[in-house]
């Protein structure tokens, strides 16, 4: 680093390392390290953006530069940074040029109460769509990341305390289009989308110390812990031991011993004597400053995977080598952490680390060689995992992770249940409902992490009977039942219908016979008194006709007679019509 670099980093209160002075190292390789956490943890890319006033602007800029320029992982040839002349750089789609250099920090876009405030990407892990050209690139002046910038601002000012601003203030931005637009391809052909999100992880940094170092370590490790005001060593095993580094026995009465020479006792190990020390870590529910200041190297759980890493660093053919091969994936732990205070807590949660090495590169006549002088873990929170991994709709889960171990075969499970999306941790084995076994389904968490371990991590996924409850249905059935009891209500009807149409076609039917009997009778009975009532008016007519015309013939003198005559005969004719016609009507 050179002096510029060195400079902004002092007046943030770090120091890079030398012979005599620790621990602030710069982490070299946090592209790899990014990388392999992203595999593990489900998040594709991470960014590293620090934040800070228009006055340590050229500060700034001068350690970027250098930082650019000695990273072999960054090319920044035709980049926005080198085309706006090695300055940080912000875009406006409203300006010809698309991106402009910044040299204020001014917001135009949107209304901000932080005016003239950087927030520059100085780190970032790349993929096919996240390339150099989003480094050195402000974003608070930028709609899209600008006013999550200013939330978390001011969510960290109001926060009460450092734990209530590192729980409370993450932030889930709006979605950016795949490929990012740049200046050159302002409007690229949208292939992806992605979400910025902001989120606080366990990471812890070991230091590695030998021991003719040991008491110059200490002096410091104390003039830090005291200094630093969110750390409060009251209490912990630091503290309990004489402000000492410590380390753990859990087969002695007071679990925990000032580590004065750094020998191992309960595991083979080439490297007795060793301290790889809890210096800084990131604080959570489970995790706290009971872990700072404890040698992990004397621990059977951790010991092993610093041993790995020392040889691999080691045996390495160059720096860019141990860089590359050296990251190693622990097994699995319980949380709580046990500590003295508690030695054997109530577990209701696991944890696993990435363990990556922190190597400086050393030049020699031979060429470029990597030294080891501590590691960087980052903690996978199984909790926090299985939140991501499955949604949150899903419900009736359990999540069984095996862990076995390449060189003794030991096998170990832990479970979790999913409700309403949540991971609750059931405990230590596969509590899977056996029922559902045939359901399972596994996927290998570490067939694609670049990292070596001597552990296999298995996820298996298994339905309980509540899963099905919310995923099976009724529907099929219930149709089936409503078509054939509408098609049977439809076939009583039509009975109904049916029956109901033929008593009424019978009715009609009788109804028909009846006038047809009726007529025929009344037919019979009327005819016969009217044919005898027409035979007798033909027969009167008959007489009458005669009397006129003898009438026509007779004298004067004789008419009366004839009359007389005439209508003595019509009135025996009627009566006789009239008694026959009574006859008829008797028959």
């Amino acid at each position: 680093m050179n002096d510029g670099a060195a400079t902004f980093a002092k007046s943030y209160g770090y120091a890079f390392p030398n012979e005599t002075y620790w621990p602030f190292v710069n982490i070299n390789g946090f592209y790899d390290t990014a990388t392999t956490l992203a595999r593990v943890s489900s998040v594709d890319s991470l960014i590293f953006a620090p934040m800070f006033r228009q006055d340590k602007r050229d500060e700034f800029v001068t350690f970027m530069a250098d930082y650019f320029a000695n990273e072999p992982a960054i090319d920044m040839t035709g980049t926005p940074y080198q085309l706006v002349g090695n300055q940080i750089y912000s875009i406006n789609p409203f300006t010809p040029t698309y991106i402009y250099p910044d040299m204020d920090g001014a917001v135009t876009l949107y209304p901000t109460p932080n005016q003239n405030l950087y927030s520059v990407t100085l780190q970032i892990t790349f993929s096919e769509d996240v390339t150099p050209a989003q480094l050195a690139f402000n974003s608070h002046p930028d709609p899209l990341f600008g006013p999550s910038i200013d939330f978390i601002l001011a969510c960290v000012d109001n926060s009460a305390d450092y734990q209530a601003a590192l729980n409370n203030c993450a932030f889930f931005s709006n979605t950016v289009t795949l490929p990012v637009p740049n200046p050159m391809n302002p409007t690229p052909t949208t292939t992806n989308i992605a979400g910025e999100s902001v989120v606080s992880r366990q990471f812890d940094l070991c230091t590695y110390v030998p021991p003719n170092k040991r008491d110059e370590f200490v002096t410091f490790m104390n003039g830090y812990f005291a200094s630093e005001p969110t750390i409060d060593m009251t209490g912990t095993p630091f503290q309990l031991v004489g402000n000492q580094i410590y380390s753990i026995n859990p087969f002695i009465p007071t679990y925990i011993y000032p580590d004065m020479d750094g020998a191992v006792t309960l595991y083979p190990t080439p490297n007795q004597n060793l301290y790889s020390v809890t210096l800084q870590i990131t604080f959570s529910e489970d995790v706290t400053p009971a872990q700072l200041g404890f040698n992990c190297h004397p621990d059977p759980l951790f010991g092993p995977s610093v041993d790995f890493i020392l040889a691999c660093v080691n045996k390495s053919a160059d720096y860019q080598a141990a860089l590359n091969n050296c990251a190693f994936f622990l097994n699995t732990i319980t949380l709580p952490v046990p500590n003295p205070m508690n030695p054997t807590p109530t577990t209701t949660n696991m944890q696993a680390f990435i363990f990556r090495p922190i190597v400086l590169e050393r030049v020699t006549p031979e060429g470029s060689v990597g030294v080891i002088v501590g590691t960087v873990a980052g903690a996978i929170n199984w909790k926090i995992l299985l939140s991501k991994a499955v949604p949150t709709y899903v419900n009736g889960l359990d999540c069984v992770v095996s862990t076995s171990t390449t060189t003794t075969n030991e096998k170990r499970y832990f479970t979790y249940a999913m409700v309403d999306g949540e991971p609750v941790f059931q405990g230590e084995s596969d509590l899977h409902d056996p029922e559902y076994s045939e359901y399972a389904r596994s996927v290998d968490l570490l067939q694609d992490a670049a990292v070596t371990s001597f552990v296999s991590y298995e996820l298996t996924f298994y339905p309980r009977r509540s899963y099905f409850r919310v995923y099976q249905t009724n529907a099929p059935l219930m149709t089936t039942i409503g078509a054939v009891v509408i098609i049977l209500f439809c076939c009583l009807v039509f009975f109904i219908y049916d029956v109901s149409i033929s008593r009424e076609s019978s009715r009609k039917e009788l109804v028909l016979e009846t006038k047809r009997r009726f007529v025929r009778f009344i037919s019979h009975e009327i005819r016969t008194p009217m044919n005898t009532v027409r035979l007798g008016l033909k027969l009167l007519g008959m007489e009458m006709e005669a009397v006129f015309n003898q009438l026509e013939m007779t004298p004067a003198h004789q008419l009366v007679p004839l009359l007389v005559e005439s209508f003595t005969n019509w009135i025996q004719l009627t009566d006789d019509i009239l008694g026959n016609g009574d006859s008829a009507v008797d028959v």
